[in-house]
């Protein structure tokens, strides 16, 4: 789906992207397929991660620890 999204060279793009990878989430050292996806995607882009890497975005009670899965990019 990214993939075929035509960005504006003026974005700030927000999103719930529920992957994960080391780069925005240093802690989370497996790397998953849709995180390696969304790496290769914002590169091709060169955007930008506007989130602090290690700063969580998601938190709930019954998770073991809080996760960098919400995250902004910008062009």
């Amino acid at each position: 789906m990214l993939r075929q999204l035509l960005l504006p060279l003026n974005l700030v793009f927000c999103r719930d992207f529920n992957t994960y990878n080391p780069w925005w989430d240093p802690l989370y050292e497996a790397r998953d397929k849709e995180g390696n996806t969304l790496v290769d995607w914002i590169d091709h882009h060169d955007l930008a991660l506007l989130n602090t890497p290690g700063i969580s975005t998601f938190h709930r009670l019954h998770i073991a620890r809080p996760t960098n899965i919400d995250l902004t990019l910008a062009h």
